[in-house]
């Protein structure tokens, strides 16, 4: 099979699929539905959710999709009980998460819109989106640290990536800002490497091979909340190259297949 008629294989299912997405994504809109990315770390400091794209609805019916609203259905889609796993309830501060991934430890937990902090469960939220939620590790001095890199999700087709690592901070004015991070141990995969990040936050990885990985990092003598990268790393290697372009092609069929008669399906419920 020439490359020429693989290019051009390769180029109509990826086109046909993506119109068929986009049409179900138009379709999806009109049933009052966005979609975010929701990133969890339990009790012990364990990321549970790393970058999860979950679709939301109004799942409190007062007419906004809501911060609230993400982590309802974020357990609905992925905990093991559901929505049993996470409560909030209206307190003197507004309404306040009370039990986040089936953990209830008196209301310590933390969680940010778009790596800031935001007013309360109950702040707007809108597509594409990033909601990162956690439960407090310190309990009693609440020293978990909030830090992010400057991507949540990237891809490498060159072996190389450069991050920033960021916390959280204030100015003299009491005024949020982020700081680099220095001195942070990178983790791939949940696994200890020996990449530091410098004086100026920043790390640069280097990867054999393709796949799929996610990268955090921890700092001795600090609790961080651990924050998260999302990388797909491509190979443009000759040996690797058809296979590769095979790989498109088969997951442009697949998501024809998977997507027509769901639109099908949809159509037949309006009617």
């Amino acid at each position: 099979m020439s490359k020429r008629f693989l290019i051009c294989l390769l180029f109509l299912c990826l086109g046909v699929g993506c119109f068929s997405v986009a049409a179900l994504a138009e379709e999806e809109s009109e049933q009052e539905s966005v979609y975010v990315y929701v990133t969890l770390a339990d009790e012990k400091g364990v990321l549970v959710l790393t970058h999860e794209e979950i679709t939301v609805t109004d799942t409190d019916g007062d007419g906004v999709f809501t911060i609230h609203d993400a982590l309802v259905c974020a357990h609905i889609q992925k905990y093991s009980e559901g929505q049993k796993g996470y409560n909030a309830e209206q307190t003197e501060y507004g309404l306040s998460m009370t039990k986040l991934w089936g953990c209830e430890n008196g209301g310590a937990f933390g969680y940010y819109l778009n790596n800031a902090s935001p007013l309360s469960l109950s702040d707007p939220i809108e597509k594409g989106d990033s909601v990162h939620a956690f439960v407090y590790t310190d309990t009693e001095g609440f020293t978990d640290t909030y830090c992010y890199f400057d991507k949540e999700h990237t891809a490498v087709s060159d072996g190389k990536l450069t991050l920033t690592l960021y916390t959280l901070g204030y100015d003299a004015d009491w005024n949020p800002v982020s700081l680099p991070l220095a001195g942070a141990s990178i983790l791939i995969d949940g696994k200890e490497t020996s990449y530091v990040t410098d004086e100026e936050g920043k790390v640069t990885l280097t990867f054999d091979g393709a796949g799929y990985c996610v990268i955090s990092a921890e700092k001795e003598g600090v609790t961080l909340v651990p924050p998260v990268c999302a990388v797909a790393v491509s190979s443009d290697s000759a040996d690797t190259g058809d296979r590769s372009m095979l790989l498109w092609v088969g997951l442009g069929l697949a998501s024809l297949i998977a997507v027509l008669p769901l639109r099908k399906r949809l159509k037949h419920e309006k009617l």
